[in-house]
């Protein structure tokens, strides 16, 4: 994601968490279109819903992902220690 979380729960700051994990998943793919440019899976994430009501995901970084959908569901955000 672009920028840690503002103000994250008291256990990611005992842990010493600096990157969230968020799951999602998407039903009734129209489109699927990804580029991985290294090893890492790190990107920012966009998320937006179209003039068609379609969900849109787009991530840049290490990985590219261009994604269209008509539902998604948040199924769980966590916090992480990256290094």
């Amino acid at each position: 994601m672009p920028s840690y979380a503002t103000n994250p729960p008291e256990k990611w700051q005992e842990h010493k968490c600096n990157t969230v994990i968020v799951r999602i998943d998407f039903e009734v793919i129209r489109l699927l279109d990804f580029n991985l440019k290294s090893t890492r899976f790190i990107g920012d994430i966009d998320i937006f819903v179209d003039e068609n009501e379609l969900i849109n995901l787009k991530i840049t970084g290490d990985i590219e992902v261009n994604l269209l959908a008509e539902f998604a569901f948040i199924q769980k955000v966590e916090g992480y220690c990256l290094y």
